[in-house]
């Protein structure tokens, strides 16, 4: 069976056309996948395969050929997903773009449902081996980013960032990076789909600062002895309110100024890394210190750190993959510790997965190390579990920190 040849995404944002949908697609063995809005259709996209596609193309009150769009971005991208058009604005004109850019089929809302629901059966029966019956139905609605945010749909785990000690003594916390989540029942719980459709809708301060919020409350049950790294995305950065913003969340959370580290992710969104520099140097009068991701990959690079002057360089797990056999890994890794060292940051090592990892960064020179040998990401309850040092009251030997 192949499980995203029978993914079928649909784009519509007439209520009553998805309701009937859902109903006549029932006894498909698909996994049919609703949204209302076009950005959302394109992320989803992005990050996950379709077999069939079927677009509406009217989905905004401008009332125009927004659907197009969508179909261009499959057409083009997407070699093996049949798009479908499914409309009630099929004009000549619409009918011959729709054909032109690729689409298999053209059908008018709502007399031809019964036909795209032939033709969905005909795309997707062929997937399956003979006799094999027991395949469910799955409906997925995709819920529009606004209404998310609006009701606060979102919750925080923390991955354990940990400080390599030297002569073989323990390796002690340092802190947590606070990760958001989207509702648990929705494609959106995947950070890189939230902040993937957040980009498209132009939503990203709002979402942002929903995510920060969230990681400050939730931190609370954290020691003030745990630095808190907390993620922001260069988007955000840029909204002329967002130093107010985030001055307003902190003092709203009470938490220690200097324990809280803004960790600047997505470095290929950073267009203007001076115009960035200047509304850090504003942040970091507000008392945080400033971690830059992913370096070594994309857009992160050796520019940034000269614009941006970050206190943590956190370096790609890309180049922790696979580094205790890869000498050249090594090489990088150790070079970009010594730049560090230079330039008085501390660095960071992503994605240390294996004991052979561990031990190689450890001889690399690594400040800190945080992955899944160290920990994955977990509620605050979890991770006290754990590291009973990182909960506020409690530490390794069980005894309190106050």
């Amino acid at each position: 069976m192949n499980d995203a040849a029978r993914r079928v995404l649909v784009l519509d944002d007439d209520p009553g056309i998805l309701k009937l949908l859902a109903a006549r697609c029932r006894e498909l063995p698909i996994h049919l996948v609703q949204c209302t809005e076009l950005e959302a259709a394109e992320t989803l996209m992005d990050h996950m395969e379709f077999g069939v596609v079927v677009v509406d193309l009217e989905v905004s009150e401008l009332g125009g050929l927004e659907g197009i769009r969508l179909i261009r971005h499959a057409v083009t991208n997407f070699a093996q997903t049949e798009v479908v058009v499914f409309s009630g604005n099929v004009t000549p004109y619409a009918h011959q773009l729709a054909t032109a850019l690729g689409v298999i089929e053209v059908f008018q809302k709502p007399g031809d449902l019964g036909k795209l629901i032939d033709l969905v059966r005909d795309l997707t029966t062929d997937l399956f081996a003979p006799g094999q019956t027991e395949i469910q139905h799955r409906l997925t609605a995709v819920e529009p980013l606004e209404v998310v945010v609006n009701a606060r749909r979102v919750s925080t785990v923390f991955q354990p960032i940990v400080q390599l000690s030297p002569n073989g003594q323990p390796d002690k916390l340092f802190g947590v990076e606070a990760l958001s989540r989207g509702p648990a029942d929705s494609f959106l719980s995947n950070p890189l789909i939230l902040f993937d459709y957040a980009v498209r809708k132009e939503f990203v301060f709002q979402t942002d600062s929903l995510c920060i919020g969230t990681a400050l409350a939730a931190a609370r049950s954290l020691s003030p002895l745990t630095r808190l790294f907390v993620n922001t995305h260069p988007r955000a950065l840029s909204h002329p309110e967002y130093p107010a913003a985030l001055e307003n969340l902190l003092e709203s959370h009470d938490l220690p100024r200097e324990r809280v580290v803004l960790e600047v992710t997505e470095q290929s969104a950073i267009l203007d890394s001076k115009g960035l520099a200047a509304i850090l140097e504003q942040v970091r009068g507000q008392g945080v210190q400033i971690a830059l991701d992913d370096f070594g990959t994309g857009s992160s690079n050796l520019h940034l750190i000269h614009d941006l002057r970050p206190e943590f360089l956190k370096i790609s797990g890309r180049f922790c993959d696979g580094i205790a056999t890869q000498p050249a890994k090594q090489a990088m890794v150790r070079a970009a510790v010594g730049l560090s060292r230079d330039l008085g940051m501390q660095t960071i090592m992503e994605r240390v997965e294996t004991d052979e990892e561990l031990e190689v960064v450890r001889a690399l020179g690594l400040d800190y190390v945080q992955g899944h040998r160290l920990g994955r990401p977990q509620a605050v309850d979890e991770l006290g579990a754990t590291w009973p040092e990182a909960v506020a009251g409690g530490t390794r030997d069980g005894s309190p920190t106050d």
